[in-house]
Order: C-alpha cells, then structure tokens, then sequence
C-alpha cells in the first residue's frame, strides 16, 4: 500500500502514540540520540528528557503523556511495578521539558485527589482513560492464562464521568476526556461533563485495520456527530457545550 499524507489542518485532531519506547531502540539512527552514559529507560522506571527528544525525532512529538498503569502493570506477565517515587520524577520531567506533560491513566481513571497532587507537580494536563473503556486488566490476564483476575479487577476504578466530574473540580487543569468514548455524542457528554477535550482510539484503530481513508472518514463522522449535538443543544462552541446541562439518563 503506497504511503498516505494525512493534512493536519484538514484533520483538526491530535493524534497520541502509546508506548512508543518500545520503537526507539530498534529505529535507525537513533543510537545518534544518546549522550554519554544515557540509557533507554521506560517511563513509568524513571522517564526523563531523553524520551521525549526521541519521540520528538521519531514522530515530530509535541508534548509528552505519562501513562499511569499500576493496574495494568500488576497483571501482565512482564509488568514493572516500580512506581515508588514517581510523582517527584513526574514533576522533574515536567520542569526538564519545553513542551507540555500529560498525566494519562490507562483504564481506571484520576480521582481529585491524584488530579490535585499532579497539578502541584507542574503537571496541568490530564487523560482521564476511565473505567468504561478497554479494560487492560482482561487483556493482560489472557496474555498471563489467568482470566478470572481479569474479570475481577475489570471495574477497578473511577468511571469516566465520574472521573471527569471530579477532575472539573480543580481550577487550571485542562481534561481529556477519555474511556469507551466511540462516537461524536459521546465527546459532547463528555464535554458537557467538564472536559475540553475528547479521546477516542478504538473506533480509528479499527477503520485502521482497513485504510488511513477509513480513519479519516471516521474522524470526519465524528466530528460531524460532536456538531450535530452540539447543534440540538444550542451550543456555538466547545466552551458553550461545557456549560450546557446534562442529565444522568443521558449518560446511558
């Protein structure tokens, strides 16, 4: 299949690469990247500077999102759960860096609490990825032959709009709303609900299994569904939407 150029003026989305680390060691070139004694290190381990300048030659990168996956972690079979004293590190990325640092659980959400505790370490943007989306508990415990410690923890955490509700609550942080969004409706509740912005990636991950023209076309459905209720509702723009009322019903 020839290569296709996406316009990102056309597009009027941003995209996320998840767990690029894996890519870098083995892509030309990159050994050009590290200094004396700099290492490869994952993220959650001790990420620094070092990662961000190879995602930025790698893909052009304009921030940096640091996933937050202790559930994830504890389940598969090669997790790394060496989470102590990561928030100091969190904050000396943020600090180290010229583009902003985004704080992204991976399915089970960011309570107030922790929402407060990464806006003081300099981190102001958050991915809410709550529960309601993929659950990476079930996926890592088929990989580890254990499925009833994936159904068990499949729930565990904040529901995405109870994730979003209380992250609203925090003054200067901006919300990515993300878990189980699929549609254009779903980014206008999740908005409604306190977000600026909505995450999707499975809808585009499966037209991607067929063509960049698929992901595409169901971009432009998306955004066409976000106008038409934001239309409905009388809103004329996104910070409109996020002062319109919404029931409970209408979260089902």
């Amino acid at each position: 299949m020839p290569p296709v150029t996406l316009s990102r003026r056309r597009l009027l989305t941003a995209a996320a690469l998840g767990a690029s680390g894996l890519a870098l060691p083995g892509c030309d070139a990159f050994d050009g990247l590290l200094g004396s004694g700099e290492r490869v290190r994952g993220v959650l381990a001790g990420a620094n500077s070092l990662t961000y300048r190879a995602q930025r030659w790698l893909i052009g990168a304009d921030a940096l999102a640091l996933h937050l996956n202790p559930l994830q972690e504890a389940i598969q079979p090669e997790g790394q759960c060496a989470f102590a004293g990561l928030l100091p590190k969190m904050q000396a990325v943020a600090a180290a860096l010229p583009v902003p640092v985004i704080a992204k659980e991976v399915g089970s959400g960011i309570t107030e609490a922790t929402g407060r505790r990464l806006l003081d370490a300099g981190i102001r943007i958050l991915d809410t990825a709550g529960v309601g989306g993929t659950s990476w508990a079930r996926i890592e415990a088929q990989r580890a032959d254990d499925l009833a410690i994936g159904e068990l923890f499949a729930g565990w955490g904040v529901p995405t709009p109870e994730s979003i509700r209380q992250l609203r609550r925090i003054d200067g942080v901006t919300i990515i709303g993300s878990g189980g969004l699929r549609t254009g409706v779903d980014v206008a509740k999740a908005i409604a609900l306190g977000a600026h912005l909505g995450g999707l990636a499975q809808p585009f991950l499966e037209a991607a299994i067929d063509s960049p023209e698929r992901v595409v076309a169901r971009i432009d459905r998306v955004v066409r569904e976000l106008k038409i209720a934001m239309f409905c509702v009388g809103a004329r723009t996104v910070s409109d939407l996020r002062s319109v009322p919404i029931r409970k019903e209408s979260l089902r």
